[in-house]
């Protein structure tokens, strides 16, 4: 095998490993992008979940910021009562080393606990019975 057919097949294997990586991670879903409406005026950001209560009063969401080349941000998890206007996301954040599971159904927001990997700067600690910013919530 001369130096041309060697170059050649190396482009070729090298061609081959970009697109079987390529074709196996297109159609991987890492987050629905959000698209931005009067509601949201915050750039970047990527919802990865959301749930409606079942009475349909209410609506939390997770969620986390695009750093461009850097990378997301940490999961932020957020509810908001769907008859505001003003639709507080960003103001309604769940205190650090909790996040939302999800509802039951009386409507009631269920959290867990969990140990956030990055240093916390408030400590709440929410019980069983508390309301938090005006929604009931149970801890698991």
């Amino acid at each position: 095998m001369n130096k041309k057919q060697l170059i050649f097949s190396i482009v070729i294997i090298i061609s081959l490993i970009f697109f079987a990586i390529w074709y196996k991670t297109k159609d991987i879903n890492y987050g629905t992008k959000f698209e931005f409406n009067d509601v949201f005026n915050e750039k970047d950001i990527s919802i990865l979940d959301t749930l409606t209560s079942p009475n349909g009063q209410y609506k939390f969401y997770e969620y986390q910021f695009d750093n461009g080349g850097l990378g997301y941000s940490r999961v932020f998890w957020s509810i908001i009562n769907i008859n505001d206007k003003q639709n507080k996301i960003f103001e309604n954040n769940l205190p650090d080393g909790y996040k939302i599971v999800g509802w039951d159904e009386k409507s009631v927001l269920i959290l867990a606990k969990w140990e956030p990997y990055y240093a916390s700067e408030e400590s709440i600690e929410l019980t069983e019975t508390d309301y938090w910013k005006g929604f009931k919530i149970k801890i698991e």
